[in-house]
């Protein structure tokens, strides 16, 4: 029997796997204060951070983090910017990492600032990415297909520690 999934039609159309973004299309969406995946996020990272940051132990995912926080200073400028390659300011919720060191910024957010201070100094930065961003990010090695590193605040019926 041939089954025409096109017919289907959201919110029950599932489309698994990854796909290639058109060139120039927007990759991230930023969190501002009161915004659902922003308090679900939070919830998460403040009482189960351990099953949401997740790395493999001999993984380094400074590089990867790099390269992300670049690109979303270049994609939402009024969201995230970096100072001399090491400061990052998420600019809605209020606050800053330097070297794992949390720095709050004129509008801090306390319920943020206290999740983050909670996390090791060495989470700090994706903590602070996780919360920015409404996506949820890996790192997958393209040579192996191994996921060495998470930071998975919003998973769907699926626990990210077994998947690192």
């Amino acid at each position: 029997m041939s089954f025409d999934f096109n017919a289907v039609q959201s919110p029950f159309r599932m489309q698994p796997g990854l796909r290639k973004l058109a060139a120039g299309a927007v990759q991230l969406t930023p969190n501002r204060l009161g915004d659902r995946a922003l308090r679900e996020k939070l919830a998460v990272l403040s009482t189960h951070a351990s099953k949401a940051l997740l790395c493999a132990a001999d993984f380094d995912a400074a590089p990867a983090l790099q390269v992300l926080c670049a690109h979303a200073a270049a994609e939402h400028p009024r969201a995230l910017s970096i100072d001399n390659g090491t400061a990052v300011h998420a600019h809605h919720l209020g606050w800053s990492v330097c070297s794992g060191e949390l720095r709050p910024l004129a509008n801090a957010a306390a319920d943020i600032g206290a999740c983050l201070s909670a996390l090791p100094p060495h989470w700090r930065l994706a903590g602070l990415l996780s919360l920015a961003f409404a996506e949820d990010f890996a790192v997958i090695d393209g040579r192996t297909a191994h996921i060495p590193w998470m930071a998975v605040c919003l998973p769907s019926h699926w626990a990210p520690e077994t998947k690192v």
